[in-house]
Formats: C-alpha cells, sequence, structure tokens
C-alpha cells in the first residue's frame, strides 16, 4: 500500500520519535508493506509557502491509498486567516476532494498566546469548531489527539460535547524502538541527563526573567551535581536549544565542562539519530526535562525522571497532564512555587531518585503497561475503521 504522511520530520528529535513509530503502528496494523510518501508540513506553512493545500496536493493523496496526519502541534488554534484556524489551511473544497481514509493521529490541541486581537482569536476558534465538526460527520476521516492535556483543553474552550468528537491516545512517541544499547562511557559514574528548552515561553517582559532565574538555577544544579562527582548530559532536541545550553554552561566553567559534561549529539535528520540520542538516555541514571518527548523517551525506557514545568513556559501544563495520566505527578517539578531555590529542589529531587530509583521505575513501568494496552485497542479500532474503508481484507 501506499500513503501520503504529512508531518515535520526533520528539525526536532521529538518529531523523529513520533513519525517513525507511527510508520511502524501503521505497518503493523495495515499487515502488509507500506511506502510512505513525506509531506514535509514546514512546507505549507504560510511564512514559507513552498507548497499549497491545492488541487495538486489533493491529487497526490488520492493517487494513494490514505493521508495520515501524525503527531505534532497540529491544532494550534491561533491562525485566523486559516480555513481551519490552524497550520492545517484545509479548505472546505479541499476536505471535499480527499477520497480516501484520512486520520489525524495524536496530534496535540494548544492555545499558544496570540499576538492577535481577541476577535481574531475567536474567529479562528470558531474555525477550528466548524472543521472539526465537519469532518467528524465523514466516514473516511477518524480523529485522535494526543494524552498530554489536549483533551482537557479542548473540554474547557469548548464543553464535553465537542470534545466527545476526539478520541485520547497515547504520544507516538511512546513506541519508539526500546531494543537500543545504552552508550557505554569509559569510566563508571552516576549520570544525569538535562533537557532544557527556552522557546516556549510567553513573549513579555516577565518572560525574560524567567529564563534568567532558569538558566542560572539549571547551572547552579549542574555545579552541585558535578562536585558530587556525577555526570552530566544535555540533550538538545531543536535548534535553539543549542543557545540554551551554550549560556547555561557559561556559569559551568571551561574545567568543570571538560570533566563532566557531555552534550548529546544533536542530529535531527532520521530514525539512526534517534537512535544514537536515545541510547545516551538509556545511558542516564536520572533525567531532568522540559521537552515532552524527553519525558517520553525516557519514561518508556524506565528511566527515573523528573517533568520540569518552569514559571512563564507556555502549555508547561502539557508535562503536568502527561504525569497525571501516568501515575507520575509527583515526579513534575514545577519552578515558580520557590524560583529562588531551583538548584537546591532539582538536587534533592535527583539525589533522591538515584538513592531509590524502584518506586519511580516500577510506576513508569506500569504507565508502559497501560500505553501498550491503548496501543493495541488503537491498532484494533484502526483495523475496523480500514475495514470499513475497505483497506483491510476481510
Amino acid at each position: 500500500m501506499k500513503g501520503v504522511q504529512l508531518f515535520t520530520f526533520e528539525g526536532n528529535m521529538g518529531d523523529i520519535f513520533s513519525w517513525a513509530s507511527y510508520q511502524s503502528l501503521i505497518k503493523e496494523t495495515l499487515n502488509t508493506i507500506v511506502e510512505f510518501r513525506r509531506a514535509e508540513m514546514r512546507d505549507f506553512y504560510q511564512k514559507t509557502q513552498r507548497r499549497n493545500f491545492d488541487n495538486k496536493f489533493l491529487s497526490e493523496i488520492n493517487q494513494c491509498d490514505f493521508f495520515a496526519i501524525s503527531g505534532g502541534m497540529f491544532f494550534d488554534v491561533r491562525w485566523e486567516n486559516s480555513h481551519t484556524g490552524t497550520t492545517l489551511d484545509f479548505s472546505d473544497e479541499f476536505i471535499e476532494g480527499i477520497k480516501v481514509p484520512v486520520f489525524i493521529s495524536g496530534t496535540g490541541y494548544y492555545e499558544p498566546i496570540c499576538e492577535n486581537s481577541l476577535a481574531s482569536t475567536y474567529k479562528a476558534h470558531g474555525k477550528f469548531e466548524r472543521f472539526i465538526s465537519n469532518i467528524s460527520k465523514r466516514t473516511n476521516w477518524h480523529i485522535t489527539i494526543r494524552n498530554d492535556g489536549s483533551y482537557e483543553r479542548i473540554v474547557s474552550r469548548y464543553g464535553d460535547d465537542f470534545a466527545s468528537l476526539f478520541k485520547e491516545i497515547p504520544d507516538n512517541g511512546f513506541y519508539f524502538d526500546k531494543y537500543i544499547t545504552p552508550y557505554e562511557f569509559d569510566e563508571a559514574r552516576q549520570t544525569i541527563g538535562f533537557s532544557i528548552g527556552n522557546d516556549s515561553f510567553t513573549t513579555d517582559e516577565a518572560a525574560v526573567a524567567d529564563i534568567s532565574k532558569l538558566n542560572d538555577g539549571i547551572a547552579k544544579s549542574v555545579q552541585l551535581l558535578v562536585e558530587q562527582g556525577k555526570r552530566i548530559i544535555f540533550f538538545m532536541h531543536i535548534p535553539h536549544d543549542i543557545e540554551v545550553v551554550s549560556q547555561i554552561l557559561q556559569s559551568v566553567g571551561t574545567e568543570g565542562f571538560r570533566r563532566n559534561v557531555i552534550l548529546a549529539p544533536y542530529d535531527t535528520t532520521g530514525i539512526n539519530a534517534g537512535k544514537q540520542i536515545t541510547s545516551y538516555y538509556k545511558a542516564c541514571d536520572a533525567v531532568v526535562a522540559m521537552r515532552l518527548h524527553a519525558n517520553i523517551i525516557s519514561i518508556q525506557n524506565f528511566i527515573p525522571t523528573i517533568g520540569l514545568v518552569a514559571k512563564g513556559m507556555v502549555n508547561g501544563d502539557r508535562i503536568s497532564a502527561l504525569y497525571s495520566k501516568l501515575g507520575l505527578k509527583d515526579y513534575v517539578l514545577y519552578t515558580d512555587r520557590d524560583d529562588n531555590c531551583l538548584d537546591k529542589h532539582i538536587v534533592d529531587k535527583t539525589t533522591k531518585l538515584l538513592e531509590d530509583p524502584h518506586l519511580c521505575i516500577e510506576l513508569e513501568s506500569k504507565a508502559m503497561e497501560c500505553i501498550l494496552q491503548q496501543r493495541d485497542a488503537y491498532i484494533n479500532e484502526l483495523r475496523e475503521f480500514f475495514t470499513l474503508n475497505k483497506l483491510m481484507k476481510t
């Protein structure tokens, strides 16, 4: 079979974990060889417009057996000039013209801080509601959202009846290849991983102070952990993370950096890159993570993990919601509760994890059992959907 997959394929480590896992899931569901034709979502953005959701792309879709829109934060409702209020700028004519099965799988819903007027924001929300109401009535469309609090945000904005049009599934990243050998260091030392991102903050002046406090707190915690003899690994998931790590490490100093700090390879070009960085995650005894997929990959591999929700972080509730759903809410650290002592909180929490990791690992194991059950249920549901649309042999 052949399918068009609309996604962001490169430039974000989380995207690799997601799209690669989803391709494997579809192949398992259909139990046949599947050729995926990539449609890079960034090419369709209004600021690039290298491609459009037009008749040419419609023809490409209809020449295949299905159209998959997987992962990402594609339900970002803020674009008043989009037909749907999101980056999925599908006109009614485009939707009507799709003749093959379409499945939107595990995408995220959020409401970013919008520079537009309140009226523009309401307009975008109205368009999104109309879009979902339209496609939910079509038998060749199947819609799911990921377990990062998206469902709760939809309920809060639109109510229970509208939210019932969505089915929640685990993020596709939870299915990434588990059978990867941990990276081996020459020296045996306890190792702590950090995934810090400063791009998900509000744009006001207060955020500048929040980011400064965050970076300072991370740098101090790294210094304290290094003094305890710990090895530190920094993980970079998007280009901006390189700048953040550079800012943090200026406080650590050249000597401390040389002896005690590792930068995991930054390569976001494919599945092998995903496997490589996963080997570094699996070399960690504990992880402190702001990035959603840094948390997901760590939890998937039963690495004791602290979900870091920083003050001023837009949609930090994605992390807290994920941990709550997985029964891990005690392992979230909120910097706004006492951000002047962030370094102490990080060191104390990681130290406790390293001293007694068993409870956290046990809870992560139980969470993954549930996630794999949800995966099996989703596969069965997709098979029913494919059978209805004559893609499965009966």
